[in-house]
This record gives C-alpha cells, structure tokens and sequence, in this order.
C-alpha cells in the first residue's frame, strides 16, 4: 500500500540534494518519475518542444539507470498513451533520443487519462513504498 505525505519543503525530501540552485536526485537514491505532458493543441509547438527540453534537461541531472533513477513519459490529447516505458531505457542518450521524438499532438485535453495512466504505470509493477505527493505545476506560455 502507498503512503501518500504532502512535502512542501524539497530539503527534506529522502535522497535529494540541492545542487547550483537545483533540487536533484543523490546517487543512491533509487526512485521512479513519470512526466506526465500535455499534448493539447493549446500547448503550440513551441512550447511543447520546452517540455520535452525540460524533461530532458530534468532527467540529465539524476542518477539515471536500471538501478537508480528511472524516468518514464506519458503524453496526452484526446486520450493518454506511454511515450517512454519507465523499464525501456537503460542508458540516458538513447532516452533522450526516444524523448525528441515524440510528437506533438495537437488534439484536445483530456488530462484525466494522462494521469491515470502514470499512475497505472507505477500500479502496474506492484511497487509499495512511499509515494510523494510534490504539488507540481508546470506552467507554459507563448513567447
């Protein structure tokens, strides 16, 4: 079963460091991302290639690999599919590359469905332990 704690101060996180300003992940801190983006045709295209050079620039800060910080991806539109499977990838370039490559989708939004399937993808592989509920808002505008 999940815990579920509202963390508001990231200090106090389990294996996080604050690094040149930036909250990252310690080396032996082994733990799950799932970015969960929006695909709507609101985003723009601009702004949705900033989302996918944030999930990169995010991921290139972890530990990231099979035993340490594993990030997976879910996009949505009219529905929500997995771009990035939390187990696919074992090296960072070849996440990155699979990251690029994912489409915009120019659809409407039915955030709903984006967040049951990360959830799902955390269910799915019977992890226990604590999930942390970060209160994260990403926000985008055009330039």
């Amino acid at each position: 079963m999940w815990q579920i704690k509202n963390i508001r101060d990231p200090l106090t996180w389990p294996g996080f460091r604050l690094m040149h300003g930036m909250v990252v992940f310690a080396d032996e801190c082994r733990i799950d991302v799932v970015f969960v983006l929006d695909g709507s045709g609101s985003v723009m295209q601009p702004n949705w290639e900033l989302m996918l050079q944030f999930v990169e620039n995010f991921t290139a800060l972890t530990d990231f690999r099979p035993q340490g910080t594993r990030v997976g991806v879910v996009s949505f539109g009219n529905d929500a599919r997995i771009e990035v499977a939390l187990d696919e990838h074992s090296d960072l370039d070849s996440f990155q590359q699979d990251v690029d490559s994912i489409p915009w989708r120019d659809e409407n939004t039915n955030t709903a469905s984006g967040i049951r399937l990360a959830r799902g993808m955390f269910l799915a592989r019977g992890d226990t332990g604590i999930l942390y509920n970060l209160d994260c808002r990403v926000f985008t505008a055009s330039l």
